[in-house]
Formats: C-alpha cells, sequence, structure tokens
C-alpha cells in the first residue's frame, strides 16, 4: 500500500515539475477568463445495449498549463 502512495505522489508532482521551466503564471488574468468549459460526447451500439454519453466539463486555470477541473 505504501508503494502505491509513493507512486499516486509522483504522479501529481511529475506535470509541476516539467511547468516550472517556463513562465506559466497568471497573475493579473481575471477570473473569468481562468474559467474554461468544454466536455465530451459519446456513442455506441451494440446487439444489446446501446450507450449514450455526456460528459461537460467545467475548470479553473492554475498556470497557463494547469486546469483543475
Amino acid at each position: 500500500m505504501k508503494k502505491i502512495a509513493t507512486l499516486f505522489v509522483f504522479i501529481l508532482i511529475t506535470p509541476l515539475v516539467f511547468g516550472q521551466g517556463k513562465d506559466n503564471s497568471l497573475k493579473g488574468v481575471p477570473v473569468q477568463e481562468r474559467i474554461v468549459f468544454g466536455g465530451g460526447m459519446g456513442l455506441s451500439f451494440g446487439s444489446q445495449q446501446d450507450f449514450i454519453s455526456l460528459s461537460p466539463l467545467i475548470g479553473y486555470k492554475l498556470t497557463a498549463k494547469l486546469i483543475a477541473g
């Protein structure tokens, strides 16, 4: 269990380490411009079941390349 937790921490930290090389700051950018919208849609047809998938997304830009949502 300890190995899984350590791996999970490394997976979360890796994008932050690579993002430090360039200026990703959004200082001075209004909150309205940091909110992003998006999502996905999918269809799957089978012989016994059909699936329709709608997945809306609302996110907030933490840096120029990192969005939480």
